[in-house]
């Protein structure tokens, strides 16, 4: 997992681009206190046989989610070798915060690499 944060120059202002180049199924903290989700992209181009899930949960923190055992809140899908965009022109409010994991599987519970060296990259814009 690679993470970088950061803020979204001109309008719309407050927002920030949050990108996670390597998500599989360990979950990733993206903010521990209330936000709103305005736009998705997964870009699974590199794996050419195998579907993607992007799962999210509102909570603050890693220790509040458990893989294959608690419910996500929301489920993105990207089909293989494609990119797939949301936008969410109302926002989508995650009350405690937002945790999010990939995998290959709606369970949660596998994460097939796509292809050595490939990884997928989801992309976020909150405030």
């Amino acid at each position: 997992m690679a993470v970088a944060t950061s803020t979204v120059q001109g309008p719309p202002s407050g927002l920030t681009y949050i990108i996670d180049t390597a998500l599989t199924k360990t979950d990733v903290l993206v903010s521990s206190s209330a936000v709103t989700l305005y736009q998705i992209k997964i870009t699974n181009t590199g794996n050419a046989t195998t579907a993607y899930y992007l799962q999210m949960w509102d909570a603050a923190a890693i220790a509040n989610v458990a893989l294959g055992t608690n419910k996500p809140d929301n489920i993105f899908y990207c089909a293989a070798a494609t990119t797939q965009t949301y936008v969410i022109p109302a926002g989508q409010l995650f009350n405690a915060g937002i945790v999010m994991a990939g995998s290959t599987d709606l369970a949660a519970v596998t994460y097939t690499p796509p292809n050595p060296g490939v990884s997928v990259t989801v992309e976020l814009l909150i405030k």
